[in-house]
């Protein structure tokens, strides 16, 4: 497979381009819906359950559906993940109802959870057989380019795109509520953040995509949710130091 960046022709880092762009979440979820790159659930798992009689799901079952902001440990789920912090859950109709044996009983009815993620920096590419010539206004007929990331250094992307983020990341870039939001540098928060990728293809559409998602991590403040706008980050450091 290969992985391809679809893009207009003076954003081609391959073809000298200075700077890449990472889009969020959030985004990608405000873009005009009749562009083929939105997304309104971006950065959201949906879980709907329309059960006639009692159904009961394990402790595992559960914390998925939850997204760790309730959460059973058990033998099925010995260590269940953190919540994250900006998770935000929503129930419509449905009622959980916990067992002694530890399961939870879920009562007649629809039950909808929705679980929404930090807003995070993402970078979104295509997947392409072997073979297959790329099409950029397969994407958007404003795209005239393209370039491809080697599957062999794509943890090396992954890591330079995160130390570039650590690197450049400002106060203003995150979402801090209830704090005063200044335009310096984010080591002002007393720890530096880490930067954390995930990668891999996107396997819950029929388009084929492969896609890099980085996450603020503070080792005080937990998971940091970035503001909606993109981020650019100068790929080629001597760039800034050009007229």
């Amino acid at each position: 497979m290969d992985i391809v960046k679809f893009c207009k022709e003076e954003h081609n880092i391959k073809l000298g381009c200075h700077t890449l762009q990472l889009g969020t979440f959030d985004y990608y979820r405000n873009l005009d819906p009749e562009f083929s790159i939105a997304d309104a659930k971006e950065g959201s798992i949906n879980y709907l359950c329309i059960n006639n009689d009692h159904l009961v799901i394990n402790s595992k079952q559960f914390n998925a559906i939850t997204g760790g902001g309730i959460k059973l440990t058990d033998q099925d789920s010995p260590n269940p993940l953190e919540s994250v912090d900006s998770v935000r859950i929503k129930m419509v109709g449905g009622e959980f109802v916990g067992q002694q044996d530890g399961t939870v009983k879920i009562k007649p009815g629809k039950v909808e959870a929705e679980v929404f993620y930090p807003n995070s920096y993402i970078f979104c590419c295509s997947l392409l057989e072997k073979g297959i010539e790329p099409d950029a206004k397969s994407v958007s007929d404003d795209y005239n380019s393209y370039y491809r990331i080697s599957s062999s250094n794509l943890q090396e992307f992954a890591n330079t795109t995160s130390r570039l983020i650590a690197q450049n990341l400002l106060i203003g870039d995150l979402k801090l509520e209830n704090k005063r939001v200044l335009n310096s540098h984010v080591l002002t928060l007393g720890q530096a953040p880490n930067v954390r990728c995930i990668h891999g293809p996107v396997e819950y559409i029929d388009d084929k995509e492969y896609r890099f998602v980085f996450l603020i991590e503070h080792p005080v403040l937990r998971f940091l949710p970035v503001v909606s706008k993109p981020k650019i980050l100068e790929v080629n450091p001597i760039a800034t130091m050009l007229g």
